[in-house]
Parts: structure tokens; sequence; C-alpha cells
């Protein structure tokens, strides 16, 4: 299993810039933190 913080960087990665770009930090990392436990 790998740690949070590299399951958000290839998140990262792969969403498109545009997508990140329209939505807020704490809102872009609420969304990764969700994202990330529905894949767990």
């Amino acid at each position: 299993m790998y740690d949070v913080p590299y399951q958000q960087f290839l998140l990262v990665m792969v969403l498109p810039s545009k997508e990140k770009s329209n939505i807020h930090i704490d809102q872009w990392l609420q969304y990764l933190n969700i994202v990330i436990f529905m894949l767990l």
C-alpha cells in the first residue's frame, strides 16, 4: 500500500491541469482525500 502523499501525487499527475486550476487548493486536497478513501 502506498503512502497517502504518494497517491495524491499520482492523482495530481493523472488529472488534467485545467481541472486542477479551477479548484481551490483546499477543495482539491479534500477531493483527493475522498477519492483515496474510496479507492482503499
